[in-house]
């Protein structure tokens, strides 16, 4: 076993602070890792999922919506900047939607891979971390992760896309 030591996000939590109406874009977690979200206080967080099986059919759409950002970037849904209405795109996609509300003192844990995003219905204050099982799953969660190739043109700018 490999001891990593710390590593923000994933051996420690991460804090969120939502406002009325704030989001989270379209996007599978660093690695493919797994994420446990606890929602401790205020108002309902609205979450959309993508089954697993569904990802390479998402991705696909995703890549057809945004040719242009995905020129730039093969993994662009890696930069966290896309927001998709559900109900127009992937319906269109023939691509099944998954949505729960998540109330105070929920949580919510995706298993390792699948599209997620979601909005915040006001004010709440939640809390998540990754995760990774153990063995042969999590040698192949994190050696399928791709990540943006060296010729992405994006680097660290950020901006926002929608459809």
């Amino acid at each position: 076993m490999v001891e990593l030591g710390e590593v923000s996000g994933v051996s420690t939590p991460w804090g969120y602070a939502g406002t009325r109406g704030s989001t989270f874009p379209v996007h599978m977690e660093d690695s493919n890792l797994g994420s446990i979200n606890h929602l401790m206080d205020g108002k309902p967080k609205i979450w959309f999922v993508v089954h697993p099986n569904d990802r390479d059919t998402f991705a696909n759409g995703l890549r057809k919506l945004f040719p242009k950002e995905y020129r730039k970037c093969n993994q662009y849904h890696r930069h966290k900047t896309i927001f998709v209405d559900p109900v127009k795109v992937l319906v269109a996609m023939a691509i099944p939607v998954y949505k729960i509300v998540q109330r105070p003192g929920d949580m919510v844990v995706t298993w390792p891979g699948p599209f997620h995003w979601d909005y915040n219905a006001g004010l709440n204050a939640s809390m998540a971390v990754n995760y990774c099982p153990r063995g042969d799953l999590a040698r192949e969660i994190v050696t399928s992760a791709l990540q943006c190739s060296p010729t992405c043109k994006i680097g660290s700018t950020i901006f926002l896309s929608v459809h």
